[in-house]
């Protein structure tokens, strides 16, 4: 087993009791199981699952070592590269001749490996990172973006010698030392040498005063760090290595990059939700000049951020993926609580003022705010001109704007999001803006549209959390670090409470009820647009009929498969027949969750009005060019008629049958009727829309048609 390989070499690290103690209450404090809905066979199930939990049970401390170890350092490697540089170091310790060393290891079982690590035991290792870093700003004051970068990722041969030198210090700290080389990872070792192992450590920034991580005693490691080094150059002008010493500082063992000549492992930083906002400022306004932490700047900008947010939140126009090319439909608007809460998550510990927001977004309704001519925000630019660090005012003022720029796309992000509120502790990928939101993205702050395409907000929100997503076509949820991004759609709910351009994020990873599998994704299972249904057949035509439900769905039935990469999931529907009608109805369809978000992403909406629902049974009118229907097949259907009316009343089942066929349905657009409108508005509100849309009664080739579900 892959586990017992990695416990041979991790296993061999003692953690500090006390960093255990809080590792294991940290796992165990949210056990509780919630259903992915109401009635479904898939649980979101956190905590420790069975890698983890053997772990904790077992009497031998070495696989929770392993486990807490490499949580660690799959927090702050992207996994992949991450996998491969440990098996490079697996294979070059048995060419190394070390007891334990394993020859035949798996990429993909130590990728599988990492994965339960994460999601069955988050932890919040952002914390200890933060508090390394504001140590060593503390001392040097400001770290421009190349020293941030390089403060995480390990070298490939700074894992091969930590994975024994480490170990060998911790057993015999009278005897042995280790002496670090290096331009990056400093953050990373001290947190493995010291928080983990209970080792003192001592940084030497290059040209900078040494900071010691622990006891005021004699140093078990000790790192020299060209903070200032370009790394290449590093590599060519300084020994860039990490050596066992003896109790005379003289070598016994040494590793250096030519003992790796693998590829670097790249970085991944981590920052959970709460304050990811606040963090990102504070590494932005210090890294050329000091930004005391109680500066009016910060609030100044967040308040900027907030009144965007909100700006732009009345300008979002969803885009339809119909050929040839995507086109806009009605814009929808975010509450505004929702982008006020979200912003309160991510800019946490910042005093948010609504009164100074309104008065930025009148200035931007009547285009004459700008930026940098607020006080604390020149003062800043002007600040940054004084340092002279060859930078133009034009530059800083473009940097500033795609500051702004990024944390305006993300808390547009998170508005969509249901239990934002609840997620304080979801970690995110903590880089540059450029990967984090480039299919979500603010890309000016003139004030127009942000086009949003189905699935965005899902594919950008599961990219941070999972660092990519290599396709996302039929993709329904994702999952990483123990949490779960889905869409609104998942569940059994009437199509109209279901909102296509919300998602949630929930703790817990996905669990089989039946088998107690976990996967970290799931997939749609695709079919044809019309699979398992009837043509289309008018029943109503003339001046009046009554709103009822022909074909009601009698049993719903959900399967779920484990495939490699997740499980695969369908729904299968039984439908009743109407016999008084001569009509072909299937007795079965079939549904998938993406394939129904699709459909209900382009269809449109009835407003509100104030009037009471009619009583079953009672007849509504019927316009000429209006015909009510049964059955499916829509962009086929060859009708005069200008309004087709889906007798789906009363059935939420039904009704999602029909709001399925929406995004198949064109040449005709779809509109849905909400509880909360009656079937005259609803009747009234469809004949308006046709004629906004340029439909034409009675013409057969007219270009746009009008489908109508009915309740």
């Amino acid at each position: 087993m892959v586990e017992e390989d990695l416990a041979n070499v991790f296993g061999r690290g003692l953690i500090v009791p006390a960093f255990e103690d809080k590792f294991k209450k940290q796992i165990l404090k949210d056990v509780s199981i919630v259903p992915l809905y109401s009635g479904s066979d898939i649980q979101l199930q956190p905590g420790p699952g069975l890698t983890v939990a053997r772990a904790l049970k077992m009497e031998n401390r070495r696989y929770l070592s392993t486990a807490i170890q490499l949580s660690m350092l799959d927090w702050s490697h992207r996994r992949t590269d991450f996998a491969t540089a440990l098996v490079d170091c697996m294979i070059k310790r048995t060419e190394m001749n070390l007891p334990d060393a394993t020859p035949d290891v798996s990429y993909d079982a130590i990728v599988g490996t990492l994965e339960c690590c994460s999601s069955q035991a988050p932890f919040p290792w952002d914390q200890y990172y933060r508090e390394i870093e504001y140590r060593i700003r503390g001392v040097l004051g400001c770290l421009d973006k190349s020293q941030t970068t390089h403060l995480f990722s390990l070298a490939p041969h700074l894992l091969l010698g930590a994975m024994d030198y480490l170990y060998i210090v911790q057993r015999l700290p009278q005897h042995r030392k280790v002496m670090v080389r290096t331009n990056q990872g400093v953050a990373t070792l001290i947190l493995w040498a010291h928080y983990l192992l209970g080792l003192t450590v001592l940084l030497k920034p290059d040209g900078a005063l040494d900071i010691v991580f622990g006891k005021e005693r004699s140093p078990e490691v000790i790192i020299i760090w060209y903070q200032d080094r370009d790394s290449r150059a590093s590599e060519r002008e300084f020994d860039l290595s990490i050596d066992l010493l003896d109790q005379d500082l003289e070598v016994v063992l040494k590793t250096s990059s030519n003992d790796v000549p693998g590829m670097s492992i790249s970085r991944t930083e981590h920052h959970s939700l709460a304050g990811y906002g606040s963090e990102y400022l504070r590494r932005f306004l210090n890294t050329t000049i000091s930004t005391p932490d109680n500066s009016p700047l910060y609030s100044t900008l967040i308040n900027i951020v907030l009144a965007f947010s909100l700006w732009y939140s009345r300008r979002l126009l969803p885009l339809l993926t119909v050929a040839p090319a995507p086109e806009p439909r009605a814009e929808y608007q975010l509450e505004r609580w929702r982008v006020v809460r979200a912003a309160e998550m991510i800019f946490q510990g910042f005093e948010i003022l609504e009164t100074q927001i309104d008065g930025y977004t009148t200035k931007m309704d009547s285009g004459k705010f700008q930026i940098h001519d607020l006080p604390w925000v020149r003062k800043h630019l002007e600040n940054e001109q004084l340092e002279d660090h060859g930078i133009a005012w034009k530059a800083q003022e473009s940097q500033l704007s795609d500051v702004v720029k990024y944390l305006v796309s993300l808390v547009l992000a998170f508005a969509h999001v249901v239990e934002v509120s609840e997620c304080a502790e979801l970690p995110l990928e903590f880089t540059n803006p450029g990967p984090h939101l480039k299919l979500f993205y603010v890309s000016t702050l003139d004030g127009g549209p942000v086009h949003i395409g189905e699935g965005i907000i899902f594919q950008t929100l599961g990219t941070l959390l999972t660092g990519r997503i290599e396709s996302t076509e039929y993709l329904v949820l994702v999952s990483d670090f123990g949490w779960s991004v889905y869409f609104d759609c998942i569940g059994d709910d009437d199509p109209a409470n279901i909102r296509p351009e919300l998602v949630h994020i929930k703790k817990g990873v996905p669990t089989s009820v039946r088998t107690k599998e976990k996967k970290n994704q799931i997939r749609s299972m695709t079919f044809s647009a019309y699979a398992g249904v009837g043509e289309i057949n008018v029943i109503d035509e003339g001046e009046n009929f009554i709103p009822r439900c022909l074909s009601r769905v009698t049993r719903r039935v959900e399967y779920y498969s484990a495939k490699r990469n997740g499980f695969v999931h369908y729904v299968r529907l039984e439908l009743s027949r109407d016999e008084s009608h001569s009509l072909f109805i299937s007795r079965e369809a079939y549904v998938g969750y993406r394939s129904l978000n699709k459909g209900l992403w382009v269809l449109h909406r009835t407003k509100p009005c104030q009037h009471k629902s009619e009583a079953d049974g009672a007849v509504a009118p019927l316009g000429p060019d209006m015909a009510t229907i049964i059955g499916r097949r829509i962009g086929t259907a060859r009708t005069p008629h200008r309004v087709l009316i889906h007798l789906v009343k009363g059935d939420p089942r039904a009704r999602m049958l029909a709001a399925l066929d929406a995004n198949s349905a064109l040449p005709w657009q779809t509109m849905l009727r909400t509880p909360d409108c009656c079937v005259d508005c609803a009747l009234k509100a469809v004949s308006v829309f046709g004629r906004e849309m340029g439909c034409h009664p009675l013409i057969s080739n007219s270009p746009t048609r009008v489908h109508y579900h009915h309740i």
